[in-house]
């Protein structure tokens, strides 16, 4: 795991070209998160400030699946993207050795 939390962190994002017309069938993506199309879930990105991080978004308007707020685990929250794909949103934390990113 020490190797996981010392990378910069790539994303990859791809399109299909072509899916974007009618004629195409493609009916789009499942987020992973509906009962019926379980998967992929969600992409993950840590913030120094998860509650200025958060009042940004809202300022923005951005939509949120999850707020810090919102039940139990009040450390992470979850924004939502034009596609209504899932964002975890975790603050890097100075104490949690586990997860801190050096």
């Amino acid at each position: 795991m020490q190797w996981l939390w010392q990378q910069q962190g790539i994303l990859e994002l791809c399109h299909n070209w072509g899916t974007e017309l009618p004629s195409s069938g493609f009916e789009g993506y499942k987020s992973g998160n509906e009962p019926e199309h379980k998967g992929f879930g969600h992409i993950c990105v840590f913030v120094d400030d998860l509650h200025k991080a958060c009042d940004r978004f809202t300022k923005l308007g951005v939509q949120f699946k999850k707020r810090p707020e919102d039940g139990q685990m009040r450390h992470i929250a979850f924004i939502l993207d034009p596609d209504r794909y899932w964002i975890e949103i975790i603050q890097k934390s100075a104490g949690d050795k586990e997860h801190t990113i050096p």
